[in-house]
């Protein structure tokens, strides 16, 4: 469940696809060639919660480095939501049986919306301190 949002990236394919199922070299087990692909598509997403993080960890000392653009933030923001609405909706519509397989999903998915989470608040973090920052700018200048 560490790289969930692998899965997304496939999900255009399953839904255009009429047989409703994800590509798979004619040779390989799904879930030999999930355990191939997963990470490898994975770390970008890592890379990118990660960029979160230190971002986070960075604005204390009000620094914006490494800066969070946008399409970082749509992306977070995009995880953040999806997630959400499936760790909520997944026990809902399945009903908890005490399934562990279930419990491992809805762990995923909230572990991920928290990643999602940092991005979208590391932008707006990095939002006020440039706007704090530009302030202070201009009122020095005006009384000097």
């Amino acid at each position: 469940m560490l790289n969930v949002p692998s899965l997304l990236v496939q999900l255009p394919y399953v839904i255009l696809n009429p047989d409703k199922k994800e590509w798979v070299p004619k040779s390989m087990d799904l879930w030999t060639w999930r355990a191939i692909t997963l990470p490898l598509i994975g770390i970008l997403f890592w890379w990118i919660a990660g960029r979160g993080m230190e971002a986070l960890l960075a604005a204390r000392p009000q620094l914006v480095r490494p800066r969070i653009r946008w399409i970082e933030a749509v992306v977070g923001a995009t995880l953040l939501l999806f997630c959400v609405f499936a760790a909520v909706g997944l026990p809902l519509y399945y009903g908890h049986k005490g399934d562990s397989l279930l419990t491992l999903i809805v762990a995923g998915m909230v572990m991920w919306a928290l990643l999602g989470a940092t991005l979208v608040s590391a932008r707006l973090v990095q939002w006020r301190i440039r706007r704090r920052t530009s302030a202070i700018g201009t009122t020095g200048m005006s009384t000097a």
